[in-house]
């Protein structure tokens, strides 16, 4: 007996996920999400960095000192988190004015601002003011162009959200990492799989080709979203032209 699409694609969806976790336990529990105490590195004369030793759920946390104000750039995850960023600012800038800034909505990038004082200002992009009205629907093609405008740039040092602070070269292994997803994820709709199944499929061969990749918790996200921009497959009878049939008499 052929078993049902929809059975089939459970099977592969539990399939993937006990692959995923069996990876997870491969590399042990993961370290608790904390911004750590006393590790505030120096980058530039005015910008410092706390960086997140590629813990999950934690940021690397920007600190950009100014003549009269200090921005603070995803200040962790909770107030606890936030604190610990408050201690590292005032060792490095007597400042008492304050503003923070995050790369993006999710909660270890936004929620440490609860420990800032009252009179710390948030400063947001409208980019991210429509993320967060979208519940934070993810654009991979957006993703794509952001590299293209930082290449413009040139930078010599680069803070990702997550992972080790690097130099230009960061651009072209997030880039290739997305295209990949990009192009895998267009491949499955066109096989038919559904948005699920592709995701998880694509998550599971990205982690198991890069281990190491600070973003894998993101793959899955990504492959949703480059799945959802993927054009629509038409089968061969849709596109075969109609033509018109004259009825004899």
């Amino acid at each position: 007996m052929k078993p049902s699409a929809a059975l089939t694609t459970r099977l592969l969806l539990v399939a993937c996920a006990l692959l995923t976790a069996t990876a997870a336990a491969q590399r042990g529990p993961a370290p608790d999400p904390l911004v750590k105490e006393n590790a505030t590195v120096k980058l530039a004369e005015h910008a410092h960095v706390i960086p997140d030793n590629s813990v999950p759920m934690v940021p690397n946390v920007g600190i950009v000192i100014g003549s009269r104000a200090t921005l603070v750039i995803d200040p962790g995850m909770g107030r606890r988190n936030g604190e610990t960023v408050l201690r590292e600012v005032a060792k490095a800038s007597r400042n008492t004015d304050l503003y923070i800034a995050t790369t993006h909505f999710h909660v270890e990038h936004t929620t440490g601002a609860l420990a800032f004082p009252a009179t710390a200002r948030y400063v947001n992009s409208k980019v991210q003011e429509a993320d967060f009205a979208e519940g934070g629907a993810q654009h991979a093609q957006a993703w794509l162009s952001a590299f293209d405008v930082f290449d413009q740039m040139r930078p010599r040092t680069i803070v990702p959200a997550h992972g080790p602070v690097g130099d230009g070269s960061i651009l072209a292994v997030n880039r290739a990492i997305m295209q990949g997803v990009q192009t895998r994820a267009r491949q499955l709709k066109a096989q038919g799989r559904s948005a699920d199944v592709a995701a998880m499929t694509v998550q599971t061969e990205f982690q198991a080709q890069y281990p190491s990749w600070p973003r894998a918790n993101g793959l899955l996200a990504a492959a949703r979203a480059a799945y959802a921009e993927a054009p629509q497959e038409t089968s061969s009878r849709d596109r075969r032209p109609t033509h018109s049939i004259r009825r004899r008499i």
